[in-house]
Order: structure tokens, then sequence, then C-alpha cells
């Protein structure tokens, strides 16, 4: 029976927490950050080394490569 405000109590089972989807976007974001943090880092040591052009090109490969992977993970992870 739930209290008089409306929220569940918990009773047995895993641990209070966070839930698996909670701790896949944790994952996600955390992957996400660390990414633009390192790529930030790299951009102007990398600007003097290779044109332009290929690191628009690797950047958008990249970028394909990933969302791909996620759309794998999530499609798998619900069938």
């Amino acid at each position: 029976m739930a209290p008089a405000d409306g929220h569940l109590v918990r009773r047995g089972g895993p641990s209070p927490g966070r839930t698996r989807p909670q701790r896949r976007r944790v994952v996600i974001f955390t992957a996400a950050t660390l990414g633009l943090l390192l790529t930030s880092l790299s951009a102007e040591r990398l600007a003097k080394r290779r044109p332009q052009r290929t690191l628009i090109v690797t950047r958008f490969l990249v970028t394909v490569v990933g969302a791909t992977a996620l759309v794998a993970a999530y499609t798998t992870a619900w069938s």
C-alpha cells in the first residue's frame, strides 16, 4: 500500500540506487563528456598536423560509427 504522499515503499529486492536505464545514461553521458574533453584538448595539436578536410571527414566518420554502436546497443538491449 502506498503512503499518503503517493510514493511507493521499496521492500526487498536489489539495494536502492540507480536503475539499469539510469546507469546506462550515466555511462553514455560520461563517455560523451570524456570524448568532448579529449577532442577539445587535442584540437589545436591536430589542426597544426592535419589538413582541415581530413579532420572534418574523420570526425564525421567517428560520429557515424558511434551513433551506429549506440543504436545497436539499445536495439539488442530491448530485444
